[in-house]
This record gives C-alpha cells, sequence and structure tokens, in this order.
C-alpha cells in the first residue's frame, strides 16, 4: 500500500495556501542564487626558474663559408660526335 501524498495536497494541506508559494519562490531563489557571484581566479604558485646573465661577446663576422654546392637537377648527355661542349642553349623560362 502506497502512503505517498500527491504534491499537490502537500502544498494545500501542510503549508497554507500562501506558504507554499512563498516557499516556492524563496527555494529557487537559494538554488539559483549560487550562479550570481563569479570565483575569482586562484593566482598561481610562483614557479622556481633558473636564470643566468648574459655577457656582451664580440661576433667575427666572415665573408668565407665552406659549403657543398648540390645541383637542384641534373641530367645526362649525349653525343654523336667527339668533342668538347662549348655552351649550352638554354631557353628563358
Amino acid at each position: 500500500m502506497n502512503n505517498a501524498i500527491p504534491l499537490c495536497a502537500l502544498g494545500r494541506s501542510r503549508f497554507g495556501s500562501i506558504a507554499w508559494p512563498i516557499f516556492l519562490v524563496v527555494g529557487t531563489s537559494v538554488l539559483s542564487g549560487g550562479g550570481c557571484h563569479k570565483q575569482q581566479p586562484r593566482a598561481a604558485a610562483p614557479v622556481p626558474v633558473k636564470v643566468k646573465v648574459l655577457e656582451p661577446e664580440d661576433i667575427v663576422v666572415s665573408r668565407r663559408f665552406s659549403a657543398s654546392v648540390e645541383p637542384l637537377q641534373t641530367t645526362s648527355l649525349a653525343f654523336k660526335l667527339a668533342g668538347t661542349v662549348q655552351s649550352l642553349h638554354r631557353p628563358r623560362a
């Protein structure tokens, strides 16, 4: 057997006809009032770091560099006649 009291009857019989709407308004205000306050962000704790003092230094500027130059593209050439190639025609792009 279920002894539950309907919610609509609970408002009239226990709290009276005026108390139930007041309870509803106050309860809603209390529950929704938590969103009105913004929490302040907490300051982060200091992080330990290593510090090094820099000193000015003389820099030697050079115009000579060692490097290997490699072609972007290569091709094989074969000639029907023996001899030395003096120049190749290269059309402008």
